[in-house]
């Protein structure tokens, strides 16, 4: 298999990152995180806060520790 980026140490964010990510904010149910996910076929989602400033990123396999699928 060949390597789009052989040595990822010399990536950027702007390189690697999506440029319009899925999001959802901090007051959100984790259901509701779990449903959008679904919905768009992702594992991952930007938290944002009220200011819609990124705070952290909730990954399935969070929700899924946690018992919420």
């Amino acid at each position: 298999i060949l390597l789009r980026y052989p040595d990822v140490s010399v990536l950027n964010n702007k390189t690697v990152m999506t440029k319009n990510p899925k999001t959802i904010t901090s007051e959100s149910m984790a259901t509701k995180a779990l449903a959008f996910m679904e919905k768009y076929s992702i594992t991952s989602l930007a938290v944002c806060n009220k200011n819609n400033e990124p705070i952290g990123i909730i990954h399935i396999h969070d929700l899924l520790r946690a018992g919420v699928a």
